[in-house]
């Protein structure tokens, strides 16, 4: 287990759990401080997980020498763009008090892009 643990894709995979178990809490459950309120901190959140996620399996492609062609940067991007979707159903359909929010989605692309975009300016940087 101890070697696992030291795996790039453990990682990945944990992050996705964190994501999952977040998003998938009720709405009551979730955090109601004042920063909250605040217009786009949600976003930002959204944005934040998804560029976090972004970059641990970047780190996982590189290390695994796959990075050479791009695919699976690529696959690694439309499927967080797809589990955040299915994460936003799964919302609405597991909790009364949850909605659908296709800005949340959005903000979980941009986030992925994001590091997607950093990855590319550091790859070529080193």
């Amino acid at each position: 287990m101890a070697s696992f643990i030291r795996q790039p894709l453990f990682w990945v995979l944990l992050w996705g759990l964190v994501i999952t178990f977040l998003s998938l809490l009720p709405g009551k459950t979730l955090p109601t401080l004042a920063l909250w309120d605040w217009v786009g901190a949600d976003k930002l959140g959204h944005a934040g997980v998804y560029a976090i996620w972004f970059l641990l399996w970047s780190r996982w492609v590189v290390l695994t020498e796959q990075a050479h062609s791009g695919f699976w940067l690529r696959v690694g991007f439309l499927g967080m763009g797809a589990y955040g979707f299915i994460l936003e159903v799964l919302q609405t359909t597991i909790h009364p008090d949850r909605y659908f929010e296709v800005p949340d989605i959005v903000a979980n692309i941009i986030g992925a892009l994001a590091s997607y975009g950093i990855f590319i300016v550091m790859k070529k940087t080193f």
